[in-house]
């Protein structure tokens, strides 16, 4: 093999490895089950669960996925119990998903947030990304005490105080000897009370929406789950209170309004009561701001409730609710040149795409087809919010075209999870065959000697015309002249 034949094929197995690496970046997809945000408690491991799958139409083979920890350890919630948490997916069919968890603890210290988790994957395919989920956590000095473990019978047990000495602080006999009082036994409502004051507690387990994907500048209903974790009371007279953040500190422009408005009435939710160790479900109907970037939004939760001793307490949690912004752009009309296309020539199709909307468009692909040409699909890479891309496209017409054809023009992009959506845009080529080019050139090029020809003649006429005057004026003067001469000589004469 020679050294120009190797050197080729190096640059085509290059060429094939980075498609295949394009091709596998996007072909995989991750969610977590029924798309709700997890809930850890200080002290409870938990699994966290991916549900991989293969949106394309090729097997993806050596899939590899890990938790990206944080150089600073104040950005990772969890306790670091392993070495290595990598997952490992050997094969993927078409179509086909598999499921990975992570088991994961609540570390000391962490306060009650939203916290985002990201994980790395690679491919054997060369694809190397990343994808973000979110988290919430509850404080420590909020969670449930744990029950004290009942006394192993084979462990010495510590003897129990004695009871005080009967005597005066200074270690004198009393003047009189006192009777041993009976202690003293709460009644049964404050020992009630005592107890649910420090047990009773209520979580947020997660939350849902209807419609699941929430649109800016729509209403959506927000479903938040609770749990009542104290096992011996139940709690009552419950008010959630949502606090969503100011737009203006969430990237709009426009106004100081929440991201998340009521749809009617107010952003606070009343319940009667949970049960000991029960659940319930509250509702809320929101509306969010049109104008919002597409991102999560962290809203801040107040829960306000009575134990069974008629104690208050106070709860804060957090949800992360994503927003997405509907993709809008718009395709200019074509310039096409020239107007009317030669069978078996190129012609020269041009527009351009503008991003109205506010989200970026990803890997945008332009692709000319129709039955009277071929052209090579055009990358015009990323489009960002408010710019525009340039199509400039040179499609080859079929030798065997004539007459008016109609061609698309196919336009693919992805959306941030790697989606890929087509729109379609038509119009119509006029193709002469070269025998009519040539016809048509030479009717052209009479009608330009014609248009030339009477102009030529109308400056002839002037110009004989204009002869003859002169040639008269100079015969009638030399006539003059001779006249003049003779009549001189007569005198003379």
């Amino acid at each position: 093999m020679n050294f120009r034949a190797l050197l080729s094929m190096i640059i085509s197995l290059a060429l094939l490895t980075a498609n295949v690496a394009t091709f596998a970046a996007s072909g995989l997809k991750f969610t977590v089950p029924d798309n709700k945000t997890l809930t850890y408690t200080y002290g409870q491991a938990q699994n966290f669960v991916l549900n991989v799958k293969n949106t394309s139409k090729s097997e993806i083979t050596g899939i590899k996925i890990s938790p990206q920890i944080p150089k600073s350890y104040e950005d990772w919630p969890f306790q670091i119990e392993y070495q290595d948490y990598q997952k490992t997916i050997k094969s993927l069919k078409p179509g086909a998903s598999q499921q990975v968890s992570f088991p994961f603890t609540l570390r000391e210290g962490v306060p009650t947030y939203s916290y985002p988790i990201t994980f790395h994957y690679t491919t054997a395919q060369g694809a190397d990304d990343t994808k973000q989920f979110y988290v919430n956590t509850v404080a420590q000095s909020a969670a449930p005490s744990p029950a004290p473990a009942p006394a192993d019978p084979s462990v010495p047990q510590p003897a129990p105080p004695s009871e005080p000495a009967d005597t005066d602080p200074d270690g004198t006999e009393p003047d009189e000897p006192n009777e041993l009082a009976e202690p003293e036994t709460p009644e049964p409502a404050e020992l009630e009370q005592g107890a649910t004051s420090a047990n009773a507690r209520v979580i947020v387990t997660g939350f849902n929406t209807t419609p699941e994907t929430i649109m800016a500048g729509s209403n959506f209903t927000l479903v938040i789950h609770l749990r009542n974790t104290s096992t011996t009371s139940r709690v009552s007279n419950m008010l959630i209170t949502l606090n969503p953040p100011a737009a203006d500190s969430e990237g709009s422009t426009e106004t100081e309004a929440p991201v998340f408005l009521p749809a009617s009435g107010s952003n606070s939710i009343y319940l009667d009561s949970i049960a000991a160790g029960g659940t319930a479900d509250v509702s809320i109907e929101l509306n969010a701001k049109s104008d919002l970037i597409q991102k999560p939004y962290s809203v801040d939760l107040a829960i306000a409730y009575d134990d069974g001793g008629s104690a208050q307490h106070e709860e804060t949690s957090s949800l992360s609710i994503p927003v997405k912004q509907e993709v809008r752009f718009e395709i200019s009309d074509f310039e096409i040149s020239p107007m009317v296309a030669e069978a078996g020539s190129e012609v020269n199709v041009m527009c351009s795409v503008y991003n109205t909307g506010k989200v970026r468009l990803y890997n945008v692909k332009a692709k000319l087809s129709g039955e009277a040409i071929t052209c090579p699909e055009i990358y015009l890479g990323n489009i960002a919010p408010g710019d525009n891309a340039a199509i400039d496209a040179m499609p080859l017409v079929s030798d065997a075209a004539n007459g008016v054809t109609d061609v698309s023009m196919v336009l693919s992009y992805e959306d941030e999870a790697g989606t890929a959506t087509l729109a379609t845009k038509d119009f119509e080529l006029e193709v002469q065959a070269p025998e009519e080019q040539m016809f048509t050139d030479e009717a052209m090029d009479n009608e330009r000697g014609h248009s030339f020809l009477v102009p030529a003649i109308i400056i002839g006429v002037v110009v004989i015309a204009a002869g003859a005057v002169a040639f008269v004026l100079i015969r009638r003067k030399k006539r003059k002249v001779i006249d003049d001469e003779e009549a001189f000589f007569d005198e003379v004469d």
